[in-house]
């Protein structure tokens, strides 16, 4: 796959790059522990070889921390679009947040300004290297403004407007973080932060479009499955789609979809797509005979994403606005059936009586009827 391209880049290296965010990464759901266990992580590694007698440059010869991988394409308007990899990416700039507010206000001397990695001001306005929406804007800006203590910042960043459950994960994770350093670490923290951004390291892979980063996303991730089946099949139908505004429009629609799925049971969108498949498109189903081959009906329970890659042509997915259609149009019409069936089930409504009563004994299969 030459049109695919990974290169090995130090925090440093990374965040010289801008980088966009489209519709689908927005979200940040890691919570503050999940970057407690980051921060734990990367200290860990930094102390196993520290040492104080050590000079600054010996950091240089340290075992370096890897961070995972990020999948971007090619640059557009100054900026990567960021394709996989946001959570990794946000958690790694609120790091480098955090230890230029530290390097402020504890007036670390020697050590470099953080700040550029962070963004640059262009017309008086701070443009971060990660294109965030302006709720996180505004968060960052409080956090990282000089003339306020960071008690101060992170109160006034709580009274933002608008604010989404990630802009609030990202003010828990940058309150908690003092408590989470390790004594040793504030001690040296000069060579901590040398450490950050010289042997913390990623994996950038690069390719030329957004269609072909989903498809390398779907192609890493489907390995020892390491993402569900939803995501996996979301990825593959949004690597079908090139033109970049039809894939948002898909993805936002899928994700509005996915919603009123997840609002009834955390399940839902798995069970709405193995009786989706098997209404429209199952043909087959494993006989009762021992050794009998598993049929359409029996893989679709198992593995409905692999299904779905592997009957593309029997459901009529020929091209780009095949997909762009099944995303947009066909998908969120048989959702919206589904969850009306749904609520049928749960609650009595008139003219649909048969419905709650066949519920009521426990007749489980009126969604793919």
């Amino acid at each position: 796959m030459a049109y695919v391209n990974p290169s090995t880049q130090t925090v440093k290296t990374c965040f010289q790059s801008h980088y966009s965010l489209p519709y689908f990464q927005r979200e940040y759901k890691w919570e503050s522990r999940h970057f407690t266990e980051l921060l734990n992580d990367i200290q860990s590694t930094f102390l196993l070889d520290f040492d104080p007698t050590h000079g600054r440059q010996e950091v240089g010869n340290y075992l370096p921390y890897f961070l995972g991988s990020i999948i971007t394409s090619k640059e557009a308007n100054g900026k990567k679009p960021l394709i996989d990899g946001q959570q990794r990416l946000t958690s790694t700039f609120l790091l480098l947040a955090y230890l230029e507010r530290y390097r402020i206000d504890n007036d670390v001397k020697s050590v470099a300004d953080i700040g550029v990695l962070l963004g640059n001001v262009n017309y008086g306005t701070k443009d971060y290297s990660i294109e965030f929406s302006e709720s996180r804007r505004q968060i960052f800006d409080l956090y990282l403004d000089e003339t306020i203590t960071t008690s101060e910042a992170l109160v006034k960043a709580e009274d933002i407007p608008k604010l989404d459950d990630g802009d609030k994960k990202i003010i828990e994770a940058l309150r908690s973080t003092d408590a989470v350093l390790d004594d040793k670490v504030q001690e040296n923290i000069a060579y901590f932060i040398d450490y950050v951004r010289e042997r913390v390291q990623l994996i950038d892979i690069s390719v030329e479009s957004e269609s072909e980063a989903h498809r390398v996303f779907v192609t890493m991730n489907d390995r020892g499955l390491r993402l569900g089946p939803i995501d996996l099949l979301k990825g593959l139908i949004l690597s079908k789609i090139r033109d970049t505004n039809d894939s948002h429009a898909c993805h936002k629609a899928w994700v509005e979809s996915i919603r009123k799925l997840k609002d009834i049971d955390a399940e839902e969108d798995s069970s709405f797509f193995k009786n989706f498949f098997r209404a429209k498109w199952a043909n087959t189903i494993r006989g009762k005979n021992k050794g009998d081959v598993a049929g359409d009906f029996d893989i679709i329970g198992d593995e409905y994403h692999r299904w779905f890659e592997d009957n593309t042509n029997r459901i009529g997915l020929l091209n780009a606005d095949d997909y762009t259609k099944f995303a947009k149009e066909f998908i969120t019409k048989f959702i919206e059936i589904h969850v009306f069936i749904r609520k049928c089930e749960d609650s009595f409504t008139p003219e649909f009586e048969c419905l709650f009563y066949n519920a009521s004994r426990r007749f489980s299969s009126q969604p793919m009827i």
